[in-house]
């Protein structure tokens, strides 16, 4: 069918169809009869009766029409006319013919080149390959003749090349080794490929701790973390898509600025290993030796945990599912990572409160997936223990198995209606070795008043908070009175009310809230 298309517009032609009361139809004869003749016009095919026919008169085909015009042709204009005539009647290789004959009369006739699909070069008509090919050529023996050399496909001088030869590189006005000019430019070489820092950093943390864990790890990876783990890659980016979101939240309630210079200008490291211990345990001892700030037994302690996190010199997450659910070990690096976040927040070298730090962690959890499945502390709620551990919790006490499902605030609403919930200075006070899940609750709502002041009125109270506290590894400032005056800064700088007042405007928002 194509074919017999194609043949068709070769032989098209103009016909004339002369009525014997004195119309004229132009179109093409198609079909002839002894009592019809069909022509097909613009507005379709019509059918006359040859009766009614005076005169059937046949036009010239588009070839008899370019045979006669190219026998008349005599000039290369005529002969680009011609050409270009010929391709609006589909005529291609004859139009092809009629340039070429007019470039043979003309060689420097540009249209004629031109349609030839030709380019200009030193008065040269060349096809775009030639073109280059000369142009490179010529360039080369120009810059030759100059006194330049190659030098990585760059045209430099001698003197220069000698330079590069030795590992130098010009950057900013002279010639330094170009390791020196890279780092400068905030880059770090990773496997022979010069990276930004911080990602080529994470990417030589994360072959180590892969050859250390002794598995296959996948990675995701975004512009401020990776997760890496033996799971599927969509869990991964399930789990980096969820703490980018906190890390969003973290921003918003903090008025911190999104990037890394929150964290020190490097990516944060997320090791989520699955429910075979091996790898993760047989990981632990290499980041042992990471970090400055651990204490001696921490990694024979940690390989019974559940994971580990630190903040200093970097942010790492380390978790296992082990028993857990996939959804168990999400929750459990988002609980990391707001323990991460907010002690890089301004860290000076000094430690955060145990209340503030753990509760932090958990509201960050909870605001953003309305569980608690990792909650740090020592002290065990009486549901947890012996004979108590099937009995309904009562009214003041709390329930793990609620407070990890989100029920924090309804336990809570219970303990103030019993006033059994600790007082401001009790919780200022407490050590990691006192913190129950009344504590961290009561914590948790501190936070979200805070929270509820406004954006950036967490990272106001977290900026006078920092100032006060005792010099590291003193977590809680001994000295009655400049604890209270630190945490009354801190109240007033974030809402505007001393401590006094604050800690009756909690209470009543809460219980108001609930």
């Amino acid at each position: 069918m194509g074919a017999m298309l194609v043949a068709l517009a070769l032989v098209a032609r103009a016909d004339t169809l002369v009525l014997k009361d004195g119309r004229r139809i132009e179109g093409k004869v198609v079909r002839e009869t002894t009592t019809t003749v069909t022509v097909e016009t613009s507005t379709g095919k019509q059918d006359f009766a040859r009766a009614d026919v005076l005169e059937i008169k046949l036009g010239k085909t588009p070839r008899e029409v370019f045979k006669e015009r190219e026998a008349a042709a005599r000039t290369a204009d005529d002969f680009y006319e011609l050409g270009a005539w010929a391709e609006t009647q589909k005529l291609k290789s004859f139009a092809k013919g009629a340039y070429k004959r007019a470039v043979e009369l003309d060689p420097q006739h540009e249209r004629a080149n031109t349609a030839l699909g030709l380019v200009k070069y030193k008065d040269r008509w060349l096809t775009p390959e030639e073109r280059d090919r000369v142009s490179a050529a010529d360039e080369e023996a120009e810059k030759l003749a100059q006194g330049f050399v190659r030098h990585e496909g760059v045209w430099v001088t001698r003197e220069d090349k000698e330079k590069y030869d030795r590992g130098l590189v010009p950057f900013r006005g002279r010639w330094v080794p170009k390791a020196e000019a890279m780092r400068a430019q905030g880059l770090e070489e990773f496997e022979g490929r010069w990276l930004p820092r911080a990602e080529a950093l994470a990417r030589n943390d994360l072959a180590v701790a892969q050859k250390a864990a002794g598995v296959a790890l996948q990675v995701a990876w975004t512009d401020q973390l990776f997760v890496a783990g033996p799971w599927p890659p969509a869990y991964l980016e399930k789990v980096a898509a969820t703490l980018v979101a906190g890390r969003a939240r973290y921003d918003t309630s903090f008025g911190t600025e999104p990037g890394l210079g929150l964290l020190g200008g490097r990516l944060a490291e997320f090791y989520c290993f699955a429910r075979d211990d091996r790898p993760y345990v047989e990981s632990v001892p290499h980041f042992a030796k990471l970090s400055p700030t651990l204490p001696p037994g921490w990694a024979d302690a940690t390989k019974l945990a559940h994971g580990f996190y630190w903040f200093d010199p970097y942010a790492l997450s380390s978790a296992r599912a082990a028993h857990r659910d996939e959804a168990d070990l999400i929750g459990h690096s988002l609980h990391h990572w707001g323990h991460l976040l907010v002690n890089r927040d301004r860290y000076d070298g000094r430690l955060l409160p145990p209340w503030y730090d753990e509760s932090f962690a958990c509201w960050l959890e909870a605001t953003m997936l309305g569980t608690n499945v990792v909650a740090c502390r020592s002290k065990r709620e009486p549901s947890e223990s012996g004979t108590t551990a099937k009995k309904a919790a009562r009214p003041g006490e709390f329930d793990w198995t609620s407070f990890r499902r989100g029920g924090w605030r309804a336990s809570l609403a219970g303990a103030l209606a019993t006033n059994t919930v600790p007082t401001l200075e009790k919780l200022t006070l407490a050590e990691f070795s006192d913190l129950g899940l009344l504590e961290l609750a009561t914590g948790m709502a501190i936070l979200d008043w805070l929270d509820a002041q406004g954006p950036g009125a967490l990272g106001e109270f977290h900026s006078e908070l920092r100032k006060g506290q005792p010099r590291s590894p003193d977590r809680v400032e001994r000295d009655v009175n400049k604890r209270l005056a630190t945490y009354d800064a801190a109240f007033r700088a974030a809402s505007g009310k001393s401590l006094l007042e604050a800690n009756a405007a909690w209470k009543a928002w809460f219980l108001e809230r609930r």
